[in-house]
């Protein structure tokens, strides 16, 4: 696959292994806080440079998924806060111009099979 690939099953795989890991947590907004933290360190010891965008994007499903229904943020406020999460991210790590010391940092646009996945989780 090449770098625009995006390849839903292995976003399905991702999401159904983290929440077959934890199916023993219940009620459910409890299994799917530990799925979603499941997946949240898997990125950061299996992916720390970012590189594979299934499995960000699951992360982002989960995240959206336990957030809406444990009832801590609603189904509009998520979908305001996928949508606008790149353009907040980009505007984060843009350098200011006039600090010669600001940090360019690389910054990986995600595909738009991510902005779907983080809205089908809410």
């Amino acid at each position: 696959m090449g770098w625009w690939s995006f390849d839903d099953s292995k976003v399905q795989g991702y999401i159904n292994r983290a929440m077959a890991k934890n199916a023993s947590f219940q009620p459910i907004d409890t299994q799917l806080e530990r799925a979603w933290y499941a997946l949240y360190s898997q990125r950061k010891t299996d992916d720390p440079d970012g590189d594979d965008r299934e499995l960000a994007a699951a992360e982002h499903y989960m995240y959206a998924r336990w957030q809406v229904c444990s009832g801590q943020t609603s189904e509009a406020m998520m979908r305001l806060l996928v949508l606008g999460y790149d353009p907040a991210k980009l505007i984060g790590y843009h350098p200011i111009p006039r600090d010669p010391q600001a940090r360019r940092t690389f910054l990986v646009t995600p595909l738009h099979g991510q902005h779907e996945m983080g809205l089908q989780g809410n």
